[in-house]
């Protein structure tokens, strides 16, 4: 950015005024409708002007470009924005031996989205497995186990209400200049070296939903590559579950190198730490400034545990993440009181925070 100050509004009516007696003889002291018309139209314009020439040396630099700008500084580096996706999977109807579900038939959720049908399936034995998609994309499109969807139009021999008895997952959201951001910075200091670590941990953020990759090279013995991830956007918890781990290999596959023999793509075990808090005020607004912190701080430093000790949160990186929630007092952390230290193959989440008043 540049270290020019833009003027304000009134000081540069202040300068057309000057301008206007000084160049133009206009007495300053004597009211003219016209020149107090001419004065703020100038003003105005040149206001809007420097609007415009603040916007534009932002979108010169990656660092503080957005929108179309920035997706321009990735694409000469090969990256473009993730685009929105639908969630989808597979339901089980219930009918008739012998009905037949029609392709594209319509169900809805209890949020009013509408899921579509693939392949037209007839039930036998009394059930049929059918895929679905939803009808618009988005991470609202997700749906959990035990949600009911409902056929729009009644098919003969079908029940109209299926319960999910797996989730409906691969919703996402457009990404964000954030993300795309880092993801660009991530690239340009770390160039394409043909099947390097942070080649893997590049290629697996540019699967939609992927937030945080990990790559250990021969993770599973000589001439393979074993690949994690999180998806922090579409589960709770951030694990992926085994479908977007088989959907993440399937992508990656054609960047393998020639000389790698087998790519392993497989999500980290959950080890939740449920911490136990008093907090001085013990409200709603604190719980939730407390959560939001550290929420925050298992996204930046919870790591894949690779047997290293890679996966570590500290104990003083919890407590100040509970110290820094605005508006506390004061509190007492009774659990964890020490390091939390997941076991290989797992990540430190997030899981259910007791909070009790301190006096």
């Amino acid at each position: 950015m540049s270290d020019f100050v833009t003027p304000t509004l009134p000081q540069i009516l202040g300068q057309v005024a000057t301008d206007l007696a000084i160049t133009g003889g206009v007495n300053p002291g004597q009211y003219n409708a016209v020149v107090e018309g001419v004065k703020y139209a100038l003003a105005g314009v040149a206001h809007g002007l420097y609007a415009k020439l603040d916007n534009v040396a932002l979108q010169c630099h990656p660092f503080t470009a957005t929108g179309i700008s920035l997706q321009q500084f990735a694409a000469v580096w090969g990256l473009a924005s993730l685009p929105p996706t639908a969630a989808g999977g597979t339901i089980r109807f219930t009918g008739v031996s012998g009905a037949d579900i029609p392709a594209n038939t319509l169900l809805q959720s209890r949020y009013g989205l509408a899921y579509a049908t693939g392949t037209d399936t007839i039930v036998s034995g009394g059930v049929a497995n059918v895929s679905v998609v939803c009808t618009l994309t988005g991470a609202n499109t997700n749906l959990a186990a035990g949600e009911v969807l409902t056929v729009v139009t009644p098919l003969p021999g079908v029940n109209s209400s299926v319960t999910l008895a797996a989730p409906l997952t691969g919703g996402t959201d457009q990404e964000e200049d954030a993300a795309l951001q880092g993801r660009l910075f991530e690239r340009v200091r770390n160039p394409v070296a043909g099947g390097s670590q942070t080649d893997y941990q590049g290629w697996a953020l540019g699967f939609p939903g992927v937030t945080r990759a990990w790559c250990m090279p021969c993770g599973m013995g000589a001439g393979t590559v074993l690949i994690t991830f999180m998806m922090d956007a579409m589960y709770a918890n951030g694990v992926p579950l085994a479908a977007n781990a088989t959907a993440l290999a399937a992508y990656l596959q054609p960047f393998v190198p020639a000389d790698c023999s087998k790519i392993y793509v497989v999500p980290p075990v959950a080890a939740p730490m449920n911490p136990a808090i008093a907090i001085k005020p013990n409200t709603i607004a604190m719980q939730a400034a407390v959560t939001a912190n550290l929420t925050a701080l298992v996204l930046a430093e919870a790591n894949y545990e690779d047997g290293s000790g890679s996966g570590v949160v500290l104990i003083t990186q919890i407590e100040e993440a509970i110290g820094s929630s605005l508006g506390i007092v004061d509190y007492v952390l009774s659990g964890p009181t020490a390091n939390v230290a997941p076991s290989a193959g797992k990540i430190v989440t997030l899981g259910a925070i007791t909070f009790t008043t301190l006096p």
